[in-house]
């Protein structure tokens, strides 16, 4: 989801059809497919399981339709060139919704949800992750066939120790972009195979590539404090 996702994105519109006389067909949005349920060959309800990645990031009319269809039980649409259509809620259907937080790295970056509209919900959070589980990751991460510095493990370690230390940064923390555990993996990623940047290169592309020359020289100066990447320049 994001601001710019619309309630009939979920309930669905209107696609190209060259097979149709009209040259067009309804798709049914995820929403209502998953609201409405299925049935297997035999009648029996089937489990239909709906994911919102980035919940917070929804607009406002987005969140309505959803409270709406989840306090009913029942979504009362009408899509263009279709009747009212009233859709009752599925014994199979489960929805799943999942957010960064608003703070930390990602501070200002989205809204706040309502009790009201929480409590729709069984919260589970999930704590950051710490230094510790971050090198797990990534050392996993590095355990591909073509990773091309396996007899470099310390090289991991500053690459970890390096993107705690960015993302905290004063000069970084705050802005509207912010680093995860993304930059980590497509860091790996990139010293890989035959065309594999080198360590240096790699951060500095996947890290540096969003910058401008005064923030640019920052990143050298904190990432040339690790010897790792010293010895790549």
């Amino acid at each position: 989801l994001s601001s710019e996702t619309k309630t009939g994105d979920l309930l669905g519109r209107y696609v190209g059809d060259p097979n149709s006389w009209s040259g067009i067909k309804m798709h049914v949005g995820p929403f209502i497919d998953a609201f409405e349920g299925r049935k297997d060959e035999e009648g029996n309800e089937l489990s239909c399981v709906l994911l919102l990645d980035e919940i917070n990031l929804a607009n406002q009319e987005c969140l309505h339709f959803i409270e709406e269809a989840l306090d009913s039980d029942e979504i009362s649409t009408e899509i263009p060139g279709m009747p009212l259509r009233k859709i009752q809620k599925g014994p199979g259907f489960r929805l799943i919704a999942t957010q960064n937080p608003n703070k930390g790295l990602f501070v200002h970056k989205r809204q706040d949800l309502g009790l009201k509209f929480l409590s729709r919900f069984q919260v589970i959070n999930f704590p950051k992750l710490d230094d510790n589980e971050l090198k797990d990751i990534a050392l996993g991460l590095a355990q591909c066939d073509d990773f091309n510095y396996k007899n470099d493990l310390q090289l991991i370690n500053d690459l970890v120790s390096f993107h705690v230390k960015w993302s905290e940064l004063p000069e970084i923390r705050d802005e509207v972009q912010c680093f995860t555990i993304r930059e980590i993996e497509a860091t790996i990623h990139a010293l890989c195979g035959s065309d594999a940047l080198n360590p240096y290169d790699a951060v500095m592309t996947i890290y540096g590539a969003r910058y401008q020359k005064d923030k640019k020289l920052l990143l050298v100066d904190t990432l040339l404090s690790y010897n790792s990447f010293k010895k790549y320049q």
